[in-house]
């Protein structure tokens, strides 16, 4: 069985990140935005959100390494068979080259 989590890197823009990780959805079992440790307030601040969408958070340190605020639920299956298909072609291809 082959499994997606989907991460969204943002520097500062939580709100963009969700929207985008939320899209994600399409096609990963899992999303999850991740931002950098001193964001841990705001991403605490807004952990509601991410919640309700189903979409789990981290703060990153590289000293310490990835802390979760939210942890992601495995999606329910808003994902398009199609997209889902490609992606894992995509990742075979990949693995093979």
């Amino acid at each position: 069985l082959v499994s997606f989590m989907a991460f969204e890197f943002k520097l500062t823009n939580w709100q963009r990140a969700l929207s985008q990780a939320v899209r994600h959805q399409s096609f990963a079992d899992k999303t999850m935005v991740v931002m950098p440790a001193p964001k841990e307030g705001v991403l605490r601040d807004s952990a509601d959100a991410f919640r309700r969408l189903g979409v789990g958070s981290a703060v990153f340190d590289p000293a310490v390494g990835l802390k979760y605020v939210v942890r992601p639920r495995r999606g329910r299956r808003r994902r398009s068979e199609h997209i889902y298909l490609d992606a894992v072609g995509r990742v075979g291809a990949a693995l093979e080259a």
